[in-house]
């Protein structure tokens, strides 16, 4: 029996001693779950999930429906549920329920039924009977209440506290403060929402200044930071063979029989992955066939349009739900600070997952195009029309239009997988900034980007004949034209960086940026004495 060969991985520090992966008998074939499906289900399905991510921003922003208030007869739509919104004085009387755990502060609920005062009644409890208004006309000597965070009992009244022409006065771990007049408690809640957009700028230019002082000052910052510009200019996009500074490198065995396996299409270090666009590179129709060259041809165009439509209209479908109003209120983030932070830390962690991959993707297909526009067929070489034996073999003759053909495919690959990244990131956010309580829609946001992403990939995968026609090709491709692409890389690592460095922008838009829904007038970030001003 012939020995079963294994692939090199490297060891990590805190590894031990390396015990190579067996490659099972199965790798010889394609046995995913998405091998079995043809490209027309593949494509329906993404149609599929997108439909299914419109319909759910649909439902979202559907009136609720109505039901009897517990006073008599009269139907009143209930309160929304919206996590960590604000909904407008015309709506409700009140702001929403803050993110998950903590109680509804404000008077007003349905119908503009006020909690009593210094309690945090929810809205349509039979406690919430006597109606009034959550805040006073300007110029009225009426009392109002206002919403006062407890902070876990520290604060005494909290909830809905009266404020009337003289103020009132509320006891905290500190002492007792004094809340003024509701004139000028509007007054200063209207200067402090002016003043935070100030702030916001005077803080991000702060940061930008400090991380490049730090980043100067220290020598290994500096270092890498140095390094990552040239690395851009030269077009390198990963130091995978450079292992100076490996605590424990590989073994000349060891990086042999690395070397080896990037020429294994079955080996995930395999040099060229492939796509639907570089099988085209590989298949002129000279070598193929008019037919087959124009099916893949077709497969292609409708997954070119699929990667750049579904983005595009993933983020118009929430661009025409919300609309950007402004920054955050200070007060907003003080109310619902806990669970803000908590929503933010996980939707954060995924947004530098999905960037990862998006960067990963980019990488791994550079590398795959330069490898085949930088590589030919050694002279002799024949190539067959079909698959079986008795076909008659054809001389490879790169003719100028096909190297014009794999040009063409190649730089439309890598262009589709930086326009995708950069739409998928951008889509990302917008899902991640307007994210309320719906855990199902960000699932499936998520689900369906992942899918956009690897489409092209997994065309090609859904026919197993073109993935080893592929592979075949590749493989014979091992005699090098001596042909500089530095353009194509310093492309792709520019495109890199500026995927990775929109994570930190995206995170800082979607911690300080407000969205105001515009059915239900609903803010996120929005000021929760927004009546009062």
């Amino acid at each position: 029996a012939r020995p079963r060969r294994a692939r090199v991985c490297r060891r990590s520090p805190r590894a031990g001693p390396l015990e190579p992966p067996v490659r099972s008998a199965a790798m010889g074939r394609t046995d995913s779950a998405s091998a079995a499906l043809p490209w027309w289900a593949v494509a329906g399905l993404a149609f599929a999930l997108f439909k299914h991510h419109d319909g759910l921003l649909d439902n979202q922003h559907e009136a609720a429906p109505r039901h009897r208030s517990s006073g008599g007869g009269q139907a009143t739509s209930p309160r929304p549920r919206q996590l960590g919104n604000f909904a407008p004085e015309s709506l409700t009387a009140s702001p929403v329920a803050s993110y998950g755990a903590q109680e509804p502060y404000g008077a007003g609920g349905p119908g503009g039924a006020a909690a009593p005062y210094g309690t945090r009644e929810p809205y349509g409890s039979q406690a919430n009977s006597q109606p009034a208004a959550f805040a006073a006309a300007p110029g009225s000597t009426d009392p109002v209440l206002m919403p006062v965070p407890c902070l876990l009992g520290l604060i005494v009244p909290c909830g809905n506290v009266s404020v009337s022409e003289a103020g009132a006065d509320v006891s905290t771990p500190f002492g007792v403060y004094h809340i003024p007049s509701k004139e000028a408690t509007r007054i200063e809640l209207r200067e402090a929402d002016r003043s935070f957009e100030r702030y916001i700028l005077i803080f991000c230019v702060t940061l930008f200044v400090l991380w490049v002082i730090v980043t100067l000052c220290a020598a290994g910052s500096r270092r890498r930071l140095f390094r990552s510009l040239e690395d851009i200019a030269a077009g390198r996009l990963a130091d995978d063979e450079d292992y100076s500074t490996d605590p424990h490198p590989l073994s000349p065995q060891e990086k042999q029989e690395h070397a080896r396996s990037r020429y294994d299409p079955h080996s995930e270090y395999f040099i060229a992955p492939g796509n639907i666009y570089r099988l085209l590179a590989m298949s002129p129709p000279s070598a193929v066939g008019l037919a087959l060259w124009m099916e893949l041809a077709f497969k292609a165009v409708i997954c070119l349009y699929m990667q750049l439509y579904l983005p595009i209209m993933l983020a118009n479908n929430v661009l025409q739900v919300w609309e950007y109003a402004g920054t955050k209120s200070p007060l907003w983030l003080l109310a619902n600070f806990w669970n803000f932070l908590a929503a933010f830390t996980a939707l954060g962690a995924l947004c530098f997952i999905f960037a990862g991959r998006c960067a990963e993707n980019i990488r791994r297909g550079a590398e795959a195009n330069l490898y085949i526009l930088t590589h030919k067929e050694p002279e002799g070489s024949v190539r067959t029309v079909h698959n079986d034996d008795s076909a008659h073999a054809q001389p490879r003759e790169p003719s100028l239009a096909a190297t014009c053909a794999e040009h063409f495919w190649c730089w439309t690959s890598l262009g589709v997988n930086t326009a995708t990244a950069f739409l998928l990131q951008v889509t990302m956010f917008l899902n991640v900034a307007t994210f309320t309580d719906q855990v199902d829609h960000i699932v499936v946001v998520a689900v369906s980007l992942h899918f956009v992403l690897d489409l092209d990939v997994k065309i090609m995968d859904s026919d197993v004949a073109l993935r080893a026609r592929y592979e075949r090709a590749v493989i014979g491709l091992s005699e090098e034209t001596h042909s500089r692409l530095d353009c194509m890389m310093r492309i792709a690592a520019l495109a890199i960086a500026l995927v990775r460095l929109a994570v930190p922008v995206g995170l800082l838009g979607i911690f300080f940026l407000a969205w105001r829904n515009r059915t239900t007038g609903q803010v996120i970030g929005g000021n929760p004495y927004g009546s009062m001003l």
